[in-house]
């Protein structure tokens, strides 16, 4: 479902396959390091990184994976993490920002926080969004966007620089069924 790439790495995170495979870069080529299986109908979505870990939002189940990224672009899997609290919501996307991780999730509509500390998480926020289905999201300095492609709208939410905490800021409407949002450089 995604392609990310940290200098010569390349994962491929299947969330039909509930796998993510590795590969290096190597004259120009892709060459298979690993497969590294997640949970069964778990259906690994979106990956983000930072240092040394890599963090992983399902959709199919509600869960936020934490993985070591080993010497060799393998990964090892270290957390496994409740997701959204109520049943039948659905991660979307994941995003690291100044020591906190914000992963986002569909069908009721929520943003969680988590603090990173010695390459764990730590979960200390579910925030509501007005809208259920947060597509995707965006972060620039102290300001989240969310894209509600079931309200027709973007989400403008506060992020506390101290605290990596979030709150609501309001909403704007858009055309039909924003699918992506992005701040421009």
């Amino acid at each position: 479902h995604q392609i990310v790439r940290r200098g010569d790495f390349v994962w491929v995170i299947d969330l039909g396959c509930d796998a993510i495979y590795t590969y290096r870069v190597e004259a120009g080529q892709l060459s298979h390091i690993t497969t590294t299986p997640v949970g069964a109908g778990y259906g690994p979505r979106h990956m983000a990184y930072v240092d040394d870990i890599a963090i992983v939002a399902c959709e199919l189940q509600s869960h936020v994976l934490v993985f070591d990224i080993n010497a060799d672009g393998s990964l090892t899997q270290k957390q496994d993490l409740g997701f959204a609290t109520n049943e039948g919501n659905k991660g979307a996307e994941v995003l690291v920002h100044n020591g906190y991780v914000y992963a986002s999730s569909r069908v009721v509509g929520v943003v969680v926080v988590y603090k990173i500390e010695n390459n764990q998480l730590t979960r200390i926020q579910e925030l509501a969004l007005d809208g259920t289905w947060p597509r995707s999201i965006a972060i620039k300095d102290d300001i989240m966007l969310a894209a509600d492609k079931e309200g027709n709208s973007v989400q403008v939410i506060n992020i506390d620089a101290a605290s990596g905490m979030l709150s609501g800021g309001g909403s704007l409407e858009t055309p039909s069924a924003p699918a992506f949002v992005m701040f421009f450089e």
